[in-house]
């Protein structure tokens, strides 16, 4: 989902890309299946001509029990310690995408790039491994490695899994079907679009920031308010509240960091609108920013 968002934004920039993905391939992709442990030598023939690395591919769990922790653990932290590894032993630049999940308080506002860090349980397994990824890169970059770290709040965009809750609500809001909400409505998540974490990768490249920089949208977006913009952006469905009998609390606000970093180092900020956003997905289309 975010890599064929990346691919745009940099041939967009007027960069030439050489896009890896997990075998099979055929040219001119190139294939790395990131449970397998690579030499130097297999690196160095498969990034030849490769000036610099954008580091976005992830083991996620789609469903339950479909990927075993093993293999979280092998994609995610094993292969990052092993392109981090070789990347510092070749002075290659690279870009890694971590993610807000890997903060210690993810609920708390304003949250910056020097805020403490720490696995809380959020996302299980697979946030785990997020976060002893991030770890190995900043390590490798206390040794030396050049390297840029991006922190996205949850990311979505044209790609994203079928399963996700903005893929339910848009299909059964342009199906004509009732999206169905439950108390508490009000919890809200920072949702920003694969095009505009794009964008900030574009400009790390083109200004060398070997940098971490928290990417993000202004503010969060409510369940309710999800739920809403789907319907309005599908022209159709309707929405419906089921009350629980539970005690009340304040709602939950996820993920609220401050960009403050990226708008002083690179000149970002977010532009791409929920409902554009959303509209792209219902067209399958990719935006570019």
């Amino acid at each position: 989902m975010l890599g064929r968002h990346v691919v745009a934004a940099l041939e967009n920039a007027g960069l030439t890309v050489v896009r890896f993905v997990r075998p099979p391939s055929t040219p001119p992709l190139r294939a790395w299946d990131l449970t397998e442990w690579k030499t130097d030598g297999e690196f160095d023939a498969l990034f030849q001509s490769v000036d610099a690395i954008v580091h976005a591919a992830a083991a996620v769990p789609r469903g339950p029990g479909l990927l075993s922790e093993q293999v979280l653990y092998d994609a995610n932290v094993r292969a990052t310690f092993n392109l981090g590894r070789w990347a510092l032993t070749r002075d290659q630049p690279l870009v890694y995408v971590s993610g807000a999940i890997v903060f210690a308080e993810p609920n708390a506002t304003g949250i910056r790039e020097d805020a403490p860090l720490g696995w809380t349980g959020l996302g299980g397994a697979y946030g785990l491994t997020k976060s002893l990824a991030e770890a190995t890169i900043r390590q490798l970059k206390d040794l030396g490695l050049k390297a840029a770290i991006v922190r996205p709040s949850s990311v979505y965009g044209h790609g994203l899994d079928a399963d996700k809750v903005i893929c339910r609500f848009l299909k059964r809001a342009t199906a004509g079907d009732a999206v169905e909400l439950a108390e508490p409505v009000t919890d809200s998540s920072n949702l920003v679009h694969a095009a505009d974490v794009a964008s900030a990768i574009v400009q790390i490249l083109l200004g060398r920031s070997w940098e971490t920089f928290n990417v993000a949208a202004p503010t969060g977006t409510s369940m309710i308010s999800l739920a809403e913009t789907c319907i309005a952006v599908a022209g159709n469905g309707c929405l419906t509240l089921t009350p629980r009998n539970q005690p009340s609390r304040p709602p939950v606000h996820r993920f609220g960091l401050s960009c403050d970093l990226a708008q002083a180092r690179l000149g970002w900020s977010p532009r791409v609108s929920l409902e554009a956003g959303l509209r792209a997905i219902i067209e399958e289309r990719v935006i570019v920013v």
